[in-house]
């Protein structure tokens, strides 16, 4: 009898850990899920970065950029009607789940004290607006404004949304829907296995073109690619011995260390120019030969 009551108590015990165990396992579930919101609560934004679609940013004193997600990659479409960086703008776009160390309605603040109008740097995710202002003066984080809500978050993220336009542009050469066809540099034919290597040719970086937009450039050549297949082509100005490539229709340049098209490169080096030759000016007619006074007639003396 003994032995069977003490069986029942040891089971109850049991029973009773188990009832422990899993009343904690639900409150560390429940903990779990509230810092996962708290946490969620104290972005900036809501937004999935995978998940944005369109993205606008503008700069005070340079051009608007827009850029929008073509399947899995990015197409700038203003400035410069190209296809974009993917990895560039996955550095902007991480500003979305940026951590907020505070927040404050934005009715009881001054917002030109924040630097925040006018702000020095809009952008627009989706549609949300994200307007971002000065330091707050002692642990130094940024202002920015979302909606009727100011927030205070790291300044790391300032310097990746003053990113070069240059750098949010891809370093392939070649847009990633562009089969190259035929083309001819200077009217010379090149065939398509000649222009193959340029499908996988990319840039140590992407620039202005400055003085290569022009067709005087010194060593330049005129490269046109017809599309495979039958889309628009690509006109390039070759220049530095095949290394430089600029889109005359972007106004943009791709630098490469060495040349990405061997056939061009040799034709570059072995080609004359075809450019018209500086026509030297006109010499300068010549001075007239200094008149002498005449003579005076025999018979008279100096008057």
């Amino acid at each position: 009898m003994a032995a069977e009551l003490g069986l029942s108590m040891l089971a109850r015990r049991w029973l009773i850990n188990l009832a422990l165990l899993a009343v904690l396992g639900v409150l560390a579930l429940i903990v779990r899920l509230d810092l996962r919101e708290d946490a969620r609560a104290s972005r900036l934004t809501d937004l999935a970065p995978d998940e944005v679609e369109r993205i606008v940013l503008k700069r005070a004193g340079e051009p608007m950029i827009r850029l929008e997600r073509t399947g899995p990659g990015w197409r700038m479409l203003e400035p410069h009607a190209v296809p974009a960086d993917a990895e560039a703008v996955s550095r902007l776009l991480a500003v979305a789940q940026a951590a907020v160390a505070r927040t404050l309605p934005a009715a009881g603040l001054d917002p030109g004290a924040l630097g925040l109008s006018p702000a020095g740097v809009h952008m627009s995710l989706d549609g949300l607006a994200l307007r971002f202002g000065g330091n707050e003066p002692v642990a130094a984080l940024r202002y920015v404004q979302v909606g009727d809500m100011v927030h205070l978050i790291e300044d790391r993220y300032l310097p990746r949304l003053m990113t070069p336009i240059t750098a949010l542009v891809s370093r392939r050469l070649l847009p990633p829907d562009f089969s190259p066809g035929l083309g001819d540099l200077d009217g010379e034919p090149l065939a398509a296995g000649q222009l193959a290597p340029l499908a996988d040719a990319t840039a140590v970086r992407v620039e202005t073109p400055g003085a290569a937009l022009h067709a005087d450039a010194p060593g330049a050549r005129e490269l046109h690619i017809s599309s495979a297949d039958g889309g628009d082509g690509l006109h390039f100005r070759i220049s530095d011995g095949g290394r430089h490539w600029t889109r005359l229709d972007a106004q943009l340049s791709w630098r490469f260390t060495t040349p990405p098209l061997p056939a061009a490169a040799d034709a570059l080096a072995a080609a004359p120019d075809r450019r018209m030759p500086p026509v030297d000016p006109a010499p300068a007619p010549a001075a007239p030969p200094p008149q002498r006074e005449p003579a005076p007639a025999q018979g008279q003396g100096p008057a």
